[in-house]
C-alpha cells in the first residue's frame, strides 16, 4: 500500500534516501509501498554506546494525511530476528500529527554494549496508527512499510598504554643518580591523550 512510505532514514552514518510510491529497496523481496529490502547496500559502521541522532522521514498520499508512527529495531545478538531485550532501539510513544511529509524522531540512541560486534540487521517500521503495540518488527498491517538494512558493529576504538622502564646500573654508590630509559607504547586503536608519565 502506498500510504505512509518510509522516503529517508538516517542513524548514525547511515543516510537512505527513497521516492514515494516506488519500489525503492533493489534487494530480493521488495514490494513496492510495502516493503523495502536495502540489504544489498553496504553495510554501515555503528558504534556502540555513543549516542547516535537519527531521524525518519516518512511520506502520505498527498491529499489524505494520516496519523503514523515509527519503531527501530536491531537484531543485536544476530539470531535472525527482533524479539530479545533491547533490540527495539527505538518506539514512537505518541502518533504525529496528520501531514503529507512527517520527521520522526527522538533522543539520541544509545545501543547496548552488549550487541554482538560483527554485521547484523535493522529494520525500520511505520504503520498507520496511534498505538504503538498495535505493530511489531514483524506481521501485517493495512497502511505503511518496513525497511531492512546492514549495519556493522565493531569494538569501540580505545588506547592500550604500555610503559616499561629500564637503568643501565647495577651498583648505586652513595649519592648517586640512576637515569632511567622510559618507553610508552600505545598498541591500541585509538589516541590516548593527557598522559603522564
Amino acid at each position: 500500500n502506498v500510504d505512509e512510505d518510509i522516503t529517508n532514514v538516517t542513524f548514525g552514518a547511515l543516510n537512505n534516501t527513497s521516492t514515494y510510491n516506488s519500489t525503492a529497496g533493489t534487494g530480493p523481496g521488495s514490494v513496492s509501498g510495502s516493503y523495502s529490502n536495502f540489504k544489498n547496500l553496504a553495510p554501515v559502521s555503528i558504534p556502540k554506546i555513543v549516542p547516535l541522532t537519527f531521524s525518519v522521514t516518512t511520506t502520505d498520499d498527498p491529499t489524505f494525511f494520516y496519523q503514523r508512527m515509527v519503531k527501530i529495531y536491531i537484531d543485536g545478538n544476530q539470531d535472525g530476528d527482533f524479539l530479545d531485550a533491547g533490540e527495539l532501539v527505538y518506539e514512537e510513544l505518541t502518533a504525529q500529527p496528520s501531514a503529507n511529509i512527517v520527521t520522526h524522531t527522538g533522543p539520541a540512541i544509545a545501543l547496548p554494549a552488549s550487541f554482538t560486534n560483527g554485521q547484523t540487521v535493522m529494520r525500520v517500521v511505520c504503520v498507520e496508527t496511534t498505538a504503538p503495540s498495535s505493530f511489531s518488527s514483524c506481521g501485517t498491517y493495512g497502511y505503511g512499510e518496513t525497511e531492512d538494512y546492514l549495519v556493522k558493529f565493531e569494538a569501540p576504538a580505545m588506547p592500550r598504554l604500555e610503559m616499561t622502564k629500564q637503568a643501565d646500573v647495577s651498583v648505586v654508590s652513595p649519592g648517586g643518580v640512576i637515569e632511567y630509559a622510559i618507553t610508552v607504547v600505545n598498541s591500541g586503536n585509538a589516541p590516548a591523550n593527557g598522559v603522564n608519565v
